[in-house]
């Protein structure tokens, strides 16, 4: 005799002794029949079965339910008497299955990434979501049912089986940007964590040589593309002038600066004497004027041709009484010196090594002093030989003496010990990317990559590149 009832199923025996009819007689003569009646679902009543009496049930088949594992058959609807299928019926009895839900076990393969532990999730229950799970470098995208990362998990789910869920994870990249300063735009780069960064074709930029890529916009550490990138960040493009090459953009003037003779710097700005007027003009770096800085010359420094800032002095030459003339940071006079009697036509001057330089376009020499002015013969150095007949302003960079020459509208340059490097020099007038009207040079000075050259003729500063990386 199969029972069922939509997603329940019994299968029951009831043994005679007709073999025909799966009944077994007990007596011959006919006896009692009860009912036996079935509750399949906690307590719904499911079916009624006749039997007679001192019958036994065999139950062939166990009860089947979704989701859920049959425990017995009971006499009583809290599962307190289990039936004994042994005994022979001789009464109406109810009988009660229990069952147990069946729970599933979720497993989490988190690829590398923190525990999860797995969850016992009842039968059409739903899964618990974890706590997002954490992997070095990278960001958790989704829980996957398969490996291949097909199909994404729905939390809303009811649990019927056991099964694995597969975390999927997106590798952390950075951004990795190029400042160009100036030249030729490469795009910025977005790299994988632990990546390295694909070297850019150089940038280009008019009048410069690339030299590099620096982690700081004061390039203080090149950059190595080797480097395992694990964040985001910039890096710099550094740019070489070239030796003597104008830089017209980067010239100034100031109609009202009509004889610039020097040239100095001080903090932020640039400070030309006018030899005529006797008095300092005071520009920002950009040649923008700064007038509530300017001062005028005293009034015995008549004949002043060179300048130069240390220490918190500006000091003055003047090429006529043989003389520096000193004067503080504000403009104020302090004091004069007198130089060398041979130091006779004073003009440019600059600092090097605890020593003073001093350009003579007289003899065609440079005389060299301590802080003090004291003389320094054995550090004097004569042009004359080179061609450099009418020196006047002279500049330190980078290991080297540049002086120029306004007769032959030329900058000649010197090894600190006085020997030539013809090498350095370069013309002001013609440097290979435009003719200059820089014809009477005077006064230079070098700041960072530029010389800034002063012409006193038609009254302005002229920039030429150092060559030097910045």
């Amino acid at each position: 005799m199969n029972i069922s009832l939509n997603n329940f199923s019994l299968k029951i025996v009831i043994i005679t002794t007709v073999t025909l009819f799966f009944f077994q007689c007990q007596e011959e003569v006919k006896v009692k029949e009860f009912n036996l009646t079935f509750y399949f679902n906690n307590g719904n009543k499911e079916r009624i079965v006749k039997i007679k009496e001192n019958h036994k049930i065999f139950f062939f088949d166990t009860p089947q339910k979704n989701g859920h594992q049959f425990v017995n058959w009971y006499l009583d609807e809290n599962f307190n008497e289990v039936f004994d299928s042994n005994a022979a019926i001789n009464s109406n009895l109810s009988l009660y299955a229990k069952w147990q839900i069946n729970t599933y076990k979720i497993s989490f393969e988190v690829n590398g990434g923190s525990i999860i532990e797995s969850q016992q999730i009842n039968y059409k229950q739903k899964l618990n979501k974890p706590k997002t799970p954490t992997k070095k470098e990278h960001s958790f995208i989704n829980w996957h049912l398969n490996e291949n990362f097909n199909y994404a998990f729905d939390f809303n789910t009811l649990i019927i089986s056991n099964f694995t869920l597969y975390a999927e994870w997106q590798i952390n990249s950075y951004t990795v940007s190029f400042e160009v300063n100036g030249g030729s735009i490469i795009d910025q780069q977005k790299i994988n964590y632990h990546q390295k960064v694909i070297k850019p074709n150089d940038p280009t930029k008019n009048n410069y040589i690339f030299a590099g890529w620096y982690l700081q916009d004061n390039f203080k550490n090149k950059f190595n593309f080797s480097t395992l990138v694990t964040q985001n960040f910039s890096i710099y493009a550094q740019w070489q002038t070239i030796k003597g090459r104008h830089y017209t953009t980067k010239d100034f003037s100031d109609a009202a600066n009509t004889s610039p003779y020097a040239i100095a710097k001080y903090q932020n700005y640039f400070y030309i004497l006018d030899g005529n007027l006797k008095k300092v003009f005071v520009y920002d770096q950009n040649g923008r004027r700064e007038p509530s800085k300017d001062f005028n010359l005293n009034d015995s420094n008549q004949h002043g041709k060179g300048i130069f800032y240390y220490n918190g002095k500006f000091y003055i030459t003047d090429h006529i009484d043989d003389k520096i003339y000193i004067y503080d940071e504000n403009g104020s006079y302090l004091n004069s010196v007198n130089l060398h009697a041979d130091n006779g036509s004073a003009y440019g001057i600059t600092f090097y090594n605890n020593h003073f330089y001093i350009t003579d376009s007289g003899d065609d020499k440079v005389y060299t002093y301590d802080v003090d002015f004291n003389r320094n013969s054995t550090l004097d150095f004569s042009t004359a030989a080179s061609g450099n007949t009418s020196p006047f302003g002279i500049t330190y960079y980078n290991e080297r003496f540049y002086i120029t020459d306004s007769s032959d509208d030329k900058v000649y340059c010197y090894q600190v010990d006085g020997t030539r490097d013809a090498s350095k020099d370069f013309d002001t007038v013609s440097t290979g990317i435009a003719v200059t009207s820089n014809g009477d040079p005077k006064g230079v000075f070098a700041f960072e990559d530029y010389f800034y050259i002063v012409d006193s003729s038609d009254d302005k500063v002229y920039v030429y590149g150092t060559g030097k990386e910045k």
